[in-house]
């Protein structure tokens, strides 16, 4: 099991250790259980931390979707600050260890960055005088339930039915927490 977790950058080496031993052993005892005794958060299967903790995995995801939402016409809401522009490479990390710090945090560390996500959506619609409209949100969760289920299929095969459910379930508690 290959995570990439930012959010554990300041935990030392032996307590990562136990974190991902607890989560590896979990996750071979049963597909679906949570290592934790608290809430999990909006992510509460092990298939969207599976594919989410995967480099490989999270850079396919992030290609498909970023070369698709070039096409969307709320596209424009991207280039405000003018921070994409100036270093695009630097803004998908960030916005990848935003998308694993909620996947792999509890209740209260992902509440927590889903707020971070509005106010930096609330700057951006500020500057840019206007809302990000609610069909723009929901387009972009669509792209990453999309390219998550394929970059998994192509890597690691096809999901099954239940696993999409899965799926779609944690995507759609991230977006109803990234509209409170």
């Amino acid at each position: 099991m290959t995570c990439w977790v930012p959010s554990l950058s300041g935990v030392g080496k032996s307590k990562r250790r136990a974190i991902f031993s607890r989560i590896l052993l979990a996750s071979m005892s049963s597909p679906n259980a949570y290592p934790f005794p608290v809430d999990p958060g909006p992510v509460r299967h092990a298939v969207t931390r599976r594919i989410w903790g995967r480099r490989d995995t999270v850079l396919l995801i992030f290609a498909g979707a970023a070369a698709e939402f070039a096409l969307n016409r709320a596209v424009d809401w991207l280039f405000v600050t003018g921070a994409l522009p100036r270093d695009p490479i630097g803004r998908m990390f960030h916005t990848v260890s935003y998308a694993q710090g909620i996947a792999f945090a509890d209740a209260t560390a992902a509440r927590e960055s889903l707020a971070r996500i509005r106010a930096a959506h609330a700057h951006v619609e500020g500057a840019r005088g206007d809302t990000i409209p609610m069909w723009a949100h929901r387009a972009v969760l669509s792209m990453l339930i999309h390219y998550s289920e394929r970059a998994a299929t192509l890597l690691e095969g096809p999901l099954t039915a239940v696993e999409r459910e899965e799926l779609y379930a944690d995507f759609r508690r991230i977006g109803e927490g990234s509209r409170d």
